[in-house]
């Protein structure tokens, strides 16, 4: 029975409880759940008919199986943040897929074979010789935590052995990172929920995910690989594993077929980079704006205006960087660059007018943040139902940046020179006062 529908508001649906016509909140209860799109939120609505067990608690869904709506929450939640960049080391480091725990050779041959796949796609994508040392110092852990396995004596480790802190060091480790860190928002939230969900039933694996939603492995081979991680399916007889083995096959089918319906709504042909971004809303790396000089209630120039889009582009600076998107209001709606002023003197840009733009955006964002950034910020346009866009990336710089706007401080009495920090967290951008810039800046420091 579906439980629950979608409602209209302005341009954004929303997934409600048909009971009571409320809207539904994300897995972490902080937002609601909406989209500009109502087939994805029918998908997520689909999709949770096929979970066997959920339940409203405080206005979000709870269940543990994976879905579609447990991704979207991971999505809106924002997998960009330091939490999760922290915890991939950890999760590389500690993946099932690195060793086998079986004390008998056939059991342990027949992992190691269903393994053969995504060890081959890993190889393949950096080298061979690389994953090979992956693979020893996971059996090297594994010895460490039991020195007895395999009747060995005495406390001798056939296999190198380091610790955390000198693995999360190794150019592969480092290089696996910044590929996950390069994946989509919504990859990473497919990889992030289909590493937690499993976690939790003895199949903890980062790498078989990973290689899953990075298109390196099919969805039959994902399913093989992260049954290799159960051991105890190997160590017993068929008759005492068959049930098991089919329920968490059928689980795992379950869940590659639901990503893969998932990430399509994110990889339509018909979908520009731009629009994509815009429908997934304001995260941690993007912030929508509409427009960069003119006030959309008054129709004039503010000094405002021009302050919170160079504002946003110093957060971003002084983060991880980010993509600012000119002409398209809070409910998404694509209102474009036609009406956005440049000053009273030119009434509107035209197409003819973007090198225009972009020339005065830059002076302004150097006059405020230095002319250093100068090469930080890249500009480029693009018509979204037939109204021009501007999308604005920005990079991080090293040591940050403060923004000092002459005439934004005169507006707001403070002294001309006084520079400000601000700094992108969760999706909005925050001034830091002295000691949290110093704090801030001081860790990113040791952290490099």
């Amino acid at each position: 029975m579906n439980y629950f529908s979608t409602i209209k508001k302005n341009t954004k649906y929303f997934l409600i409880d048909k009971s009571t016509g409320k809207m539904i909140l994300n897995f972490l209860g902080k937002s609601e759940v909406c989209h500009t799109n109502k087939s994805f939120l029918d998908f997520i609505i689909s999709d949770l008919d096929n979970c066997s067990n959920t339940e409203l608690i405080d206005g979000y869904i709870n269940t543990q199986e994976f879905c579609a709506y447990r991704i979207f929450s991971m999505q809106i939640h924002g997998t960009d943040k330091v939490e999760y960049h922290n915890y991939y080391p950890h999760a590389i480091y500690e993946d099932g897929l690195w060793f086998t725990e079986s004390m008998d050779p056939d059991s342990e041959t027949h992992q190691d074979h269903r393994r053969d796949a995504v060890i081959k796609a890993l190889s393949d994508k950096y080298d061979a010789t690389s994953i090979q040392s992956l693979l020893e110092f996971g059996m090297g852990r594994l010895y460490e935590k039991n020195p007895l396995r395999g009747n060995l004596t005495g406390d001798k480790n056939p296999f190198k052995f380091i610790n955390i802190e000198k693995y999360e060091q190794l150019p592969i480790v480092k290089k696996v990172i910044d590929d996950i860190k390069n994946l989509s928002e919504e990859e990473r939230a497919c990889l992030s929920t289909l590493h937690a969900t499993f976690q939790g039933i003895d199949m903890s694996s980062i790498m078989i995910p990973y290689s899953f939603v990075a298109g390196m492995i099919s969805k039959e081979e994902f399913v093989s690989s992260m049954i290799s991680l159960r051991q105890d399916l190997f160590d017993l007889s068929e008759s005492e594993t068959g049930e098991t083995q089919r329920m968490l096959r059928q689980s795992l089918t379950l869940a590659a077929a639901t990503t893969e319906d998932y990430l399509k709504f994110f990889k339509s042909k018909t979908a520009s980079r731009i629009m994509t971004k815009i429908v997934n809303h304001e995260t941690t790396t993007v912030e929508l704006k509409s427009s960069f000089f003119k006030c959309q209630k008054t129709n004039n120039i503010e000094k405002e205006i021009k302050h919170e889009c160079v504002k946003a582009i110093a957060g971003f600076m002084n983060s991880k960087g980010g993509t600012l998107i000119i002409g398209v209001n809070d409910d998404l709606d694509i209102i474009g660059l036609e009406k956005d002023r440049l000053s009273n003197k030119i009434p509107s840009i035209l197409i003819d007018h973007e090198d225009e733009y972009t020339r005065i955006i830059n002076r302004y964002v150097t006059d405020c943040l230095g002319k250093e950034v100068s090469n930080k910020i890249s500009f480029v346009y693009e018509t979204i139902k037939n109204k021009r866009v501007c999308e604005i990336t920005v990079e991080m710089v090293p040591g940050g940046v403060f923004c000092t706007d002459l005439h934004f401080n005169k507006l707001k009495k403070y002294p001309d020179q006084e520079p400000i920090f601000y700094l992108r967290r969760d999706r909005e951008t925050v001034k830091l006062n002295s000691k949290e810039t110093y704090k801030y800046l001081n860790s990113v420091q040791v952290n490099e």
